[in-house]
């Protein structure tokens, strides 16, 4: 069992970190850690380094407390461990320690604060990427499994994509103000954020026919349907969830930050697999592989 800490790394390209560790390297604070066996996947980390870090606070252990305190159900639904933590100060306490679920849960039950802006950053990002994308995006061999898996499975995932954007337009046209959403710019905004452009450009850049254009998710990868379809379920719940009617501009907001989401952990799997996130090609430094 290894004992160490990590302080901030400048090369944000580190794709072995774990995503407790990468957060650390991307807001720059220090996360203790140790190594039980080897496994990334089993280190423990120190919740208290965690809740300075993604909060600012000089007091993680005050703040921790309060926290336990009002979310009784908390600190028995994650791990906890006492474990030797060197302090500043070089001397040794036995502190606690848990694993990257427990670090998610406390992060996601943390309040944004003005004092706290980087909070609510951390969670969006943490909220997007999860687990899954953590483990694919440091382990190569899922990633190729994952690629094979997709491929295979894109006509079926299509297919029940199609049968969700049914169940979007109709959500959307239920909840909206007048009945008559505006489809085009509610795709547009969630393309946008999603792929960097609205369609008719997409569509050039993929130099699709107009009858392909017609069929344009068709022509997407497999990575690209699912980030809509993430998307679009997210939209629909949340405009349900609202329970009133909605204006056109308040439709195309939800969908915009649904897709501001959901676009990280689709960029970070594109990124990592060296594919374009909406065509699915292999990418050279220059530009697409011909």
């Amino acid at each position: 069992m290894t004992h160490s800490s990590l302080p901030f790394i400048s090369d944000s390209a580190n794709k072995e970190l774990p995503l407790p560790l990468y957060v650390a390297q991307e807001w720059a604070f220090k996360l203790t850690f140790v190594d039980q066996d080897g496994n990334p996947s089993s280190y423990l980390y120190s919740i208290n380094d965690w809740v300075k870090g993604v909060t600012g606070t000089a007091q993680p252990s005050r703040l921790l407390n309060e926290l336990f305190d009002s979310t009784e159900e908390l600190k028995s639904s994650i791990l906890i461990e006492k474990l030797p933590y060197k302090a500043s100060n070089n001397k040794t306490y036995q502190m606690d320690f848990t694993d990257a679920k427990g670090l998610y849960r406390i992060a996601q039950e943390l309040r944004s604060t003005k004092s706290r802006p980087q909070l609510d950053a951390i969670k969006q990002y943490l909220a997007a990427a999860g687990v899954l994308v953590d483990e694919i995006r440091r382990d190569e061999d899922a990633a190729a499994g994952l690629i094979e898996d997709l491929e295979t499975r894109h006509k079926r995932i299509r297919e029940q994509g199609k049968k969700k954007r049914i169940n979007f337009v109709q959500t959307a046209k239920d909840t909206h103000e007048k009945g008559r959403p505006n489809y085009a710019a509610i795709t547009n905004a969630e393309y946008e954020i999603l792929f960097g452009a609205a369609k008719d450009e997409l569509v050039k850049t993929l130099d699709l026919t107009p009858k392909q254009a017609a069929r344009f998710r068709d022509h997407i990868s497999t990575l690209a349907l699912q980030a809509i379809d993430a998307s679009e379920t997210a939209g629909a719940i949340k405009m349900q969830q609202l329970g009133r009617k909605l204006t056109t501009p308040e439709q195309i907001e939800i969908v915009r930050h649904c897709a501001r989401l959901v676009a990280p952990a689709f960029w970070s799997l594109a990124d990592y697999l060296n594919v374009d996130l909406l065509s699915g090609r292999p990418r050279l430094e220059s530009g697409f592989q011909p």
